[in-house]
């Protein structure tokens, strides 16, 4: 899967990290500017903002940009001015000063000493890591998800990124990987990140970060966990997973009558109850026809069909899959056809994990 990922997004177009032309300056000018202020930018760390015209020049200026995944982890080890340096998916705005604190310390939860920068007085550091706010420990983690994913060192100028529990800067060995998991479950993907992916996608480097269209995609990748317990992880709290009247493949939390193992076939929400029942089915020329949506994400389900004259015993009937249409990245709609063969005829679907 992590493969799968790298060719959808391995092409991009690569900005100028400094340049007369539009450079990494000018997208971070308009893809973290303040919404309510658009002579300002959002800085990282803090929440704060300053004036886009107070941009570090090398003599003045009070803001400049962070390096997610520090520079010497690896960025530039191949080439000063590499894809990877120079990738905005990597690169917020931030305070001249904080960012000269956090240097390249690795993100982690701060363990006593602890130090606070006054200018990010919600973040805080230790000796070697940085614990960033709560509003971006998890747009942080999954940047760190894009970017162990897209520098694969199959790039001329960009080495082998991975994420890992022991950072080692001289093995391009970033983290911490078992907290940036527990970050992107605990804080979820907000509306201004999925405007900021869009706005990278659409006007700039014109490929996306999968992690915030696909939070569940980061417990596939990076800890090997199946693709429900995936979906489950991102939509159920760490109390609720630890109840299986709650999030049990045959729990119905929303009370709409499809418990989890049907919301997570059919790519609905298992919290909210759906207007609409996610089958629907019809009567033609001596078949039944059943329509429904598919999560195609979910490989680890088998949907069959099965049939009965009296709705007390069902056997196994022979299905035929007559159209199946890709509704978004992870839906398809599908319609089955069944022919008939006795009066009454009972048909339905059955769904295994």
């Amino acid at each position: 899967m992590k493969a799968a990922l790298h060719a959808a997004i391995k092409v991009h177009t690569v900005l100028p990290y400094t340049s007369t032309s539009t450079d990494t300056w000018d997208a971070l000018k308009v893809i973290d500017e303040d919404p309510s202020d658009s002579s300002k930018v959002v800085l990282i760390y803090s929440g704060f903002t300053d004036l886009k015209i107070n941009q570090d020049n090398g003599t003045t200026g009070t803001w400049n940009r962070e390096h997610l995944w520090p520079q010497s982890y690896g960025l530039v080890a191949l080439d000063p001015n590499s894809r990877a340096k120079t990738d905005i998916f990597n690169l917020r705005p931030i305070d001249a000063s904080v960012n000269s604190s956090r240097g390249n310390k690795y993100f982690d939860w701060s363990t006593a000493p602890v130090s606070i920068h006054p200018e990010a007085p919600t973040s805080t550091y230790d000796t070697d890591s940085w614990e960033p706010r709560d509003t971006d420990k998890g747009r942080i983690a999954r940047s760190m998800f894009y970017m162990a994913v897209r520098y694969d060192g199959t790039d001329a100028d960009a080495p082998d990124l991975e994420l890992s529990d022991s950072p080692n800067p001289t093995l391009y060995r970033f983290g911490k990987l078992s907290s940036f998991l527990v970050w992107n479950r605990d804080f979820p993907v907000t509306d201004a990140e999925r405007q900021r992916n869009q706005r990278i996608y659409t006007d700039y480097q014109h490929n996306r970060n999968p992690f915030i269209d696909h939070p569940e995609y980061a417990e596939m990748v990076f800890n090997g966990t199946s693709p429900a317990q995936a979906w489950k992880n991102i939509r159920f709290t760490s109390i609720e997973l630890g109840n299986p009247l709650q999030s049990g493949d045959l729990a119905d939390p929303d009370g709409d009558q499809q418990v989890n193992l049907l919301e997570y076939a059919f790519n609905r929400n298992p919290k909210k109850v759906d207007p609409s029942p996610a089958v629907t089915s019809s009567f033609a020329s001596n078949y039944v026809y059943l329509s429904f949506p598919k999560n195609r994400n979910a490989t680890d389900v088998v949907i069959s069909c099965e049939s009965s004259e009296n709705l007390q015993s069902w056997d196994p009937v022979a299905s035929e899959i007559i159209s199946s249409m890709v509704t978004d990245f992870e839906t398809e709609q599908v319609t089955l056809r069944v022919p008939t063969s006795t009066a009454p005829f009972f048909v339905r679907l059955k769904v295994v994990r």
